[in-house]
């Protein structure tokens, strides 16, 4: 969901494998709905978020997220242990992550 710096890359790898699904920028209610229906939240950005809400958004609905380990996303990431963090803005790392969590869904329900 959304849109940003990496939009062309997930829309390409959204075509290439199966699992992935970019819907673009959603209102509220539809974010709502996708996240709650999702195995996990994945979050790609490439700036240094202060604060992020798609990260408590994503916990409060019992969703681990996997995303770079800078700023916001990092520290709640960290202090919660519900998702992985990849190596500042190394997309290879990211992607390993996300592979892992696929891979590992007993680990997933059990909130990493």
């Amino acid at each position: 969901m959304g849109d940003g710096y990496l939009r062309d890359y997930i829309i390409s790898a959204s075509r290439k494998y199966g699992n992935i699904v970019y819907h673009g920028f959603v209102s509220n209610e539809e974010k709502v709905k996708i996240v709650s229906n999702s195995f996990l939240v994945i979050m790609p950005i490439n700036w240094v978020e202060l604060y992020s809400y798609t990260v408590v958004e994503s916990f409060a609905m019992g969703k681990p997220v996997v995303s770079f380990g800078v700023g916001g996303p990092k520290e709640l990431i960290e202090d919660s242990g519900a998702g992985l963090l990849a190596r500042p803005f190394d997309v290879d790392d990211f992607i390993s992550k996300v592979r892992y969590l696929l891979g590992n869904e007993d680990l997933v329900r059990d909130g990493c």
